[in-house]
């Protein structure tokens, strides 16, 4: 069965291609282009598709933008119920209720929005509550030895001193809200603060200010302990002091015998000119440019030798390189002091 099948449909297809050939023929004998008739269709068919389709993607694209708008209504219209849920919420739970009282039964009230707790744990009046806070209260008092109600009392007194911390900053808060109770406020703590600074001695002043100094100098370098132990070994060190508070600044090494000051530098501190050369460079270990730095340097070496001292810079690429090339030139600069006070 199959083959025949096979064979009738062959010639099937031999008698529609005879069929089409006699048409090809009988419309070139008539003048007509069987070729551009086929083009023309098919060019036709494919305008059509095309219509379909675009009027499905136009379809398709309100759909879309329809469902995106009703999602978006959904959402606003969903939001706006909720908040107005929570706004109703909130004043209802505001709402005072009454409630009985767990305890002697009488009526005493709440918010609403405790109802629920206090309905499954109970609510106490005020009077009973306080009666009941000084029933505790007492037999934990009467529990404690002597040792352990004054280590409570000191814990009471501190945090008493807290609160009352706190209620200073209120107080501040308020009195900054006005700009002239402020103003006169200052000015009266100044004019206090002023007496009582010129009430202290002059020593007194004198630890002040150095412990002040010294809180804003910053900790010692390595490199300043290192020199100073050079100096030691050379037994250079005699009559010299470190890190003393002398006219607004600290010197590493000073002699107030022989006038003299030893300042001892680090290249990246002090931003050391042999290995920065560019004066507008930032450097962030120090958070300033490098111009700034030999600004602070120079102010610094100035005040030293307006008051009479004269000052020896050590470099720590020098002392890396050739330390007692430095002891030498230390060395040296004693010897000339020595002389110019004529001390033998």
């Amino acid at each position: 069965m199959a083959g025949k099948k096979g064979v009738r449909n062959s010639a099937e297809a031999r008698l529609n291609k005879k069929k089409a050939a006699l048409l090809h023929w009988e419309l070139l004998r008539n003048g007509i282009d069987s070729k551009q008739i086929t083009q023309d269709r098919n060019r036709k068919i494919k305008e059509e598709k095309r219509q379909i389709r675009e009027e499905e993607n136009r379809k398709r694209k309100e759909e879309k933008d329809r469902k995106i708008e009703l999602k978006l209504k959904k959402q606003v219209e969903r939001r706006k119920e909720v908040e107005h849920k929570k706004e109703h919420k909130k004043i209802t739970d505001q709402e005072i209720v009454e409630i009985p009282c767990g305890r002697c039964g009488s009526q005493t009230t709440c918010k609403r929005k405790y109802l629920y707790r206090y309905k499954t744990n109970g609510k106490i009046c005020e009077d009973c509550h306080g009666r009941r806070s000084g029933e505790v209260f007492r037999n934990y008092h009467l529990s404690k030895t002597p040792e352990e109600r004054t280590k409570l009392a000191l814990y009471g007194i501190s945090c008493r001193k807290t609160s009352g911390k706190e209620m200073v900053e209120r107080s501040w808060a308020t009195i900054k809200a006005s700009p002239e109770k402020y103003k006169e406020l200052c000015q009266k703590h100044h004019e206090r603060s002023l007496q009582v600074w010129q009430n202290y001695p002059d020593e007194t002043k004198k630890k002040i200010l150095d412990a002040w100094m010294l809180s804003k100098s910053g900790v010692r370098s390595k490199l300043s302990d290192e020199f100073k132990q050079l100096l030691v070994e050379a037994k250079l060190y005699d009559g010299f002091e470190s890190e003393l508070h002398f006219h607004g600044f600290y010197p590493d090494e000073i002699n107030h015998n022989l006038k003299l000051i030893i300042e001892v530098n680090g290249w990246r501190s002090h931003c050391d000119p042999r290995k920065h050369k560019d004066p507008n460079e930032y450097v962030a270990w120090i958070k300033r440019t490098v111009a700034e730095q030999w600004k602070r340097d120079e102010i610094k070496v100035a005040a030293y030798k307006r008051n009479g001292y004269e000052v020896v810079v050590v470099w720590e690429i020098d002392i890396r390189k050739d330390p007692n090339k430095e002891i030498r030139r230390v060395k040296r600069a004693i010897s000339k002091q020595k002389k110019a006070l004529g001390i033998l």
